[in-house]
């Protein structure tokens, strides 16, 4: 686990939180018909699940070598999320933050960073080593899935435990990173480690 929590308090439940409006020109698109424009460009208001979703400034760069926006962002996780979102069902999320695009400094968000949080993003508070509390997100649905791509999160970490089994995860990650741009030795550990585990 790649965080520093002792003591899970309890998850809060949709429907805690107040409901964010919107303006009253503002119509919400079903999902669908949103994901069959050609082009997703500038803002948008959808419908997800019963659920309204605000999306801001999808023409924007996250990739900005490739040519790689927002839009094609949300497409992509929504297009994913039927694979996806079984990996990260009742996991809290750490993810990394990029609202301007990738290449700016990415502070790892363990919280939301917003004042606001749409009540079908269900959180969960938990005790740091020092006392403190993080609140972590939680995608259980596309939903919250895509307020998260819409701030930005492009990396999703989630926990190897889920919310209401902390203590015991129920999976292991093993990280191999080359150094020195050395991936021949990164495909001699993954094959020893393959052996060791069969």
């Amino acid at each position: 686990m790649r965080t520093s929590t002792s003591e899970p308090l309890q998850a809060r439940r949709a429907g805690e939180q107040r409901e964010l409006t919107y303006p009253k020109s503002s119509y919400p698109l079903p999902l669908d018909d949103f994901l069959r424009q050609r082009t997703l460009r500038g803002s948008a208001v959808i419908e997800i699940e019963e659920h309204t979703l605000q999306l801001s400034h999808l023409d924007r760069a996250m990739y900005p070598n490739d040519r790689i926006t927002k839009g094609q962002l949300v497409r992509y996780y929504s297009d994913i999320s039927e694979y996806l979102l079984q990996y990260l069902l009742d996991r809290p999320l750490m993810f990394w933050r990029y609202p301007e695009g990738i290449g700016k400094e990415k502070p790892i968000a363990r919280t939301l960073g917003v004042r606001e949080v749409p009540y079908f993003v269900n959180t969960v508070p938990l005790k740091t080593d020092n006392g403190g509390l993080i609140e972590y997100a939680i995608a259980n649905d596309l939903a919250p899935l895509l307020y998260l791509v819409d701030l930005g999160a492009i990396e999703l970490f989630p926990w190897h435990s889920r919310n209401t089994t902390l203590d015991r995860p129920d999976w292991i990650v093993l990280e191999l990173c080359p150094t020195r741009g050395n991936f021949r030795m990164v495909r001699q550990a993954a094959l020893a480690v393959r052996r060791i585990l069969e």
